[in-house]
C-alpha cells in the first residue's frame, strides 16, 4: 500500500471516529468516500473503511514508515487498547510445528543463525512465550534444544524456543568487536513469530548459562526470567566489587541458577587469566553474596553429587521460573554497563557514550602513589563503566548518570500522573518541569522500533546529561538503530 493510500485511510478513519462513540472493532468493508488531498486523489475514491486494526496492519507493512505515516495512524488508534490492537492487527506467518533456521542481522554487516523450534499447536493469532536457549562452548543449537526438551518434557509445547548458533559476548570482559547481537536477535524473532514480550526468558548451559547471567544483568527490563545451568557469574571475580556491581542489576529479574556441588571446572578471571577456584566454589561464595545484596528474586539450586554435566534443575522448579511474567518497571533502580547498547534499563535508555570507556580488551592501568596494582585496576575499571541511578518519588523523577551524553527517560503506565506536572532532575539539575501528554504516535513509533507490544512507551523526555538540554520526544525524533556495531 502506498503512503498516500494509508493517509487516505486515516482520513476516513478519523472522520468515522469523530462521528461515532468508541465501539468494538469490526472487519473492514468497502465504501465510497470523498477524500481531498493535495495530491489530487479522486473525489470518489473507493477505499476500505478504516479501523485501528487495518491502519496498524498497513503501517507495519510499510517497512520504514515516515513520521507522517505514523501520525496518520495515530489519528484513529486508541491508547487504551493499543497493546491489544497491535497484537491483533500485526500479522505473522502461520508456521508449522518444526525446527527451522533463520538468519538475523547483528551489526557490522554480520549475521547470526538461529534455530527456532515452533511448538505443536502454534497459531500466530495469539502471543506465545519465548525461551532463548544458549548452547555450551563449541556446542550446537539443535543439541541444546534437545536438552531443553529433556528438561521440560511435553511442557515445551507451550513455548517458542530459539537457539542462536556461534554467538559472542558471553561474559562482561568479552573482547571486541562488540555489536548489539543479542537484542538484535530477540527483535528478529519477534518479527517472525508472535511473541509475548512479557514472557521472554533466557536459558543456557555452561557457557550458555554464563551468557544468561550476563544478558540478564545488561538488559533486565526486557526479560521475565533467566535459567542458567552449570554456570559461573560471568563477571570477573578477581576484581574487587565488580561482581556485586553487576549483580545489583538483577534485583528485579527472577533467576533460577542450578549448579553441581562437585563441579570442579576451573573458572578464569579478568581477560581469562587463571584462578585457583572451581565453579562449585565460586557459586558457594555467590550464595553468600546474593543474600548480602538482598537479591530475593535470584535463587540457587545446589545439586549434591553432580559435576559439570547433568546440572539440570527439577522440572517443577524450571516450569515455575518459566511461568513468571515480566515484572512492572521498578520505581527505583541502579544499572551498571560497559557498552552503550547495554544502557537500556527499564525506563531509561542511553543513546550516546561520553568520555573514556572500557573499550579495549585490557585497559591502561597506572597505579597512584602507594596504590597496589589490584586497587589501581579496580579504580580504573569502575571509572570506565557507565552507570544509571534512577528514582521516581511522586511526580519527581531523578536520574544520575555517568558516561552518557544522550538519553531518553521513557514513561509507561502507572509511573506518574500524566494530568499533573512532572519534574525531571538529571545529575542534580532540573531539566524539565511541566505536563507531558501520553502520545499514541510515540507509542506506535517505539513499538515499530522494538517490536515490544506489551510495555508501551507512552511518552519520553530526551536529555543531554552533560548540558542539561531536554525536550519532549516527538515523531520526528531519531534513535540509534537496534541492530548496530559498537565502535567505541
Amino acid at each position: 500500500m502506498t503512503r498516500l493510500r494509508l493517509y487516505a485511510l486515516a482520513l476516513v478513519g478519523a472522520a468515522s471516529a469523530a462521528a461515532c462513540s468508541p465501539a468494538p472493532v469490526t472487519e473492514p468493508t468497502t465504501t465510497t468516500e470523498a477524500v481531498t488531498t493535495t495530491e489530487n486523489v479522486a473525489s470518489a475514491t473507493t477505499v476500505p473503511t478504516a479501523t485501528p486494526h487495518s491502519l496498524i496492519a498497513e503501517l507495519f507493512h510499510i517497512g520504514e514508515p515516515r513520521p507522517s505515516d505514523i501520525a496518520a495512524v495515530a489519528k484513529v488508534a486508541r491508547l487504551g487498547t493499543l497493546s491489544r490492537d497491535l497484537h491483533a492487527a500485526v500479522s505473522w506467518p502461520d508456521t508449522e510445528a518444526h525446527r527451522t533456521t533463520i538468519s538475523s542481522p547483528i551489526g557490522f554487516n554480520q549475521r547470526r543463525q538461529i534455530v527456532v523450534r515452533t511448538p505443536t499447536g502454534y497459531q500466530p493469532d495469539r502471543p506465545w512465550p519465548l525461551i532463548v536457549m544458549y548452547h555450551t562452548w563449541g556446542g550446537d543449537p539443535d543439541l541444546i534444544i534437545d536438552r531443553l526438551e529433556t528438561l521440560l518434557g511435553s511442557n515445551i509445547e507451550n513455548y517458542v524456543v530459539a537457539a542462536p548458533d556461534d554467538y559472542r559476548q558471553t561474559v562482561l570482559d568479552a573482547p571486541p568487536p562488540v555489536s548489539s547481537e543479542h537484542v538484535s536477535m530477540w527483535r528478529t524473532i519477534r518479527t517472525r513469530w508472535h511473541i509475548d514480550a512479557d514472557r521472554t526468558y533466557l536459558a543456557g548451559y555452561s557457557l550458555g548459562g554464563d551468557t544468561v547471567i550476563t544478558l540478564s544483568a545488561m538488559h533486565p527490563g526486557a526479560l521475565a526470567g533467566g535459567l542458567p545451568m552449570a554456570a559461573g557469574v560471568a563477571f570477573p571475580s578477581d576484581v574487587e566489587g565488580l561482581v556485586e556491581a553487576f549483580l545489583r542489576n538483577l534485583r528485579d529479574v527472577p533467576m533460577l541458577h542450578t549448579y553441581g556441588a562437585e563441579d570442579n571446572l576451573n573458572i578464569v578471571g579478568l581477560n581469562f587469566r587463571p584462578q585457583d577456584i572451581t565453579l562449585a566454589e565460586q557459586n558457594e561464595h555467590l550464595d553468600e553474596m546474593i543474600s548480602g545484596l538482598g537479591l530475593a528474586s535470584y535463587r540457587h539450586i545446589r545439586l549434591e553429587g553432580v559435576g559439570h554435566t547433568g546440572a539440570l534443575p527439577p522440572q517443577a522448579e524450571a516450569i515455575g521460573l518459566l511461568s513468571n511474567v515480566r515484572p512492572n518497571p521498578p520505581s527505583s533502580f541502579t544499572h551498571t554497563f560497559r557498552y552503550i547498547h547495554q544502557a537500556d534499563a527499564y525506563w531509561v535508555e542511553g543513546h550516546e557514550w561520553h568520555g573514556e570507556g572500557w573499550f579495549a580488551t585490557w585497559p591502561t592501568v597506572e597505579p597512584e602513589t602507594n596504590e597496589s596494582d589490584e586497587a589501581a585496576l579496580t579504580r580504573t575499571l569502575f571509572s570506565l563503566l557507565g552507570t544509571i541511578d534512577a528514582d521516581i518519588s511522586g511526580q519527581t523523577v531523578t536520574v544520575d548518570t555517568t558516561h552518557l551524553s544522550d538519553m531518553t527517560v521513557w514513561f509507561h503506565d502507572d509511573m506518574v500522573n500524566f494530568d499533573e506536572p512532572i519534574t525531571l532532575v538529571v545529575n542534580g539539575t532540573t531539566v524539565f518541569a511541566d505536563v507531558i501528554e501520553p502520545s499514541v504516535g510515540v507509542a506506535l513509533a517505539q513499538a515499530l522500533r522494538t517490536y515490544d507490544f506489551d510495555r508501551l512507551r507512552l511518552a519520553g523526555i530526551r536529555v543531554n546529561p552533560e548540558t542539561g538540554d531536554a525536550s519532549i520526544v516527538g515523531l520526528d525524533a531519531t534513535f540509534p538503530p537496534i541492530v548496530r556495531g559498537i565502535t567505541y
